[in-house]
């Protein structure tokens, strides 16, 4: 079978017709540049007051100037029988990033279950590798997060600076 011809173009005209490639320089701002994805089913329990890691995963930027649009998405489960209090909020490396959300489970007996979701936009100004982590700590009572079958996501996209 032979080479069919676009509007009669050889394929080296179509492949460099303009249309857009992966580097990032030539890419507007806002563009996605790439998503890295972690999940885990294995539950952590929460019962401190300092910051446990849930889940993180690490990104290598394509350019200093790209800024992180960093996502959470699990469950958590309060298991003290009582009301709890958590915080949670994301670390890049050792370093607080974004707002630092409170949440508290309704109290009602063990196995009050609830979804979390929690988002930030990063800009670290680095082309170096990234690990970014989702933590929460407790105020009072004990969460295990991530217990059910949705488990704890952490989505990172790298959008064009």
């Amino acid at each position: 079978m032979g080479l069919t011809r676009i509007n009669n173009q050889a394929l080296t005209d179509v492949t460099s017709a303009g249309l857009p490639t992966l580097d990032s320089d030539k890419l507007p701002a806002g563009s996605v540049l790439q998503v890295v994805n972690a999940s885990s089913t294995t539950a952590v329990t929460v019962n401190s007051t300092t910051y446990t890691s849930i889940i993180s995963a690490t990104i290598t930027p394509t350019s200093s100037s790209s800024k992180f649009f960093l996502l959470y998405s699990g469950n958590r489960d309060n298991t003290s029988g009582n009301s709890a209090f958590n915080w949670f909020t994301f670390y890049r490396d050792g370093t607080q990033v974004g707002v630092i959300s409170l949440d508290q489970s309704q109290g009602g007996g063990l196995g009050y279950n609830s979804q979390v979701a929690h988002q930030v936009l990063d800009a670290p100004n680095t082309a170096s590798a990234i690990t970014y982590s989702f933590r929460a700590k407790q105020g009072s009572g004990t969460t295990v997060w991530g217990e059910s079958s949705s488990g704890n996501i952490i989505t990172i996209m790298e959008i064009a600076g």
